[in-house]
């Protein structure tokens, strides 16, 4: 319906003097890194590096978060664990017969509680 004029036309006719493929006239430029390096940029489109860059750094954080809630998920529970064994102990206690299995199952327990070390496990 409507003829759309490209910005950039393709030339039929290939120049007197050059290859068939475009950047082969020139074999030695092909050997050096720096020119190949120059080319490629040229080929690529400007807004492609910072696309790559933009999905390569929204890739590593999205890793990094993935890491940091796997990490508090793991983290609450053993705190859940550690407050369920903890229950389990004082209902024990509180259910043995007499005042002093009572109390000094407490004290033991309390004491359990202020060592820090006690609380720990290893890691899994």
């Amino acid at each position: 319906m409507f003829a759309v004029e490209h910005k950039y036309k393709r030339s039929t006719r290939r120049p007197s003097g050059s290859c068939v493929r475009q950047g082969t006239d020139d074999i030695a430029s092909m050997s050096d890194p720096a020119t190949m390096s120059t080319r490629l940029v040229e080929v690529m489109r400007p807004g492609l590096w910072s696309g790559i860059l933009a999905t390569l750094t929204s890739a590593g954080l999205l890793l990094a978060f993935q890491q940091v809630v796997d990490g508090a998920v793991k983290q609450g529970e053993r705190r859940r664990e550690a407050t369920a064994t903890r229950a389990e102990a004082l209902w024990r206690c509180t259910a043995l017969p007499g005042d002093r299995g009572r109390r000094d199952c407490l004290a033991a327990l309390s004491a359990e509680a202020s060592n820090p070390a006690a609380l720990t496990r290893p890691s899994e």
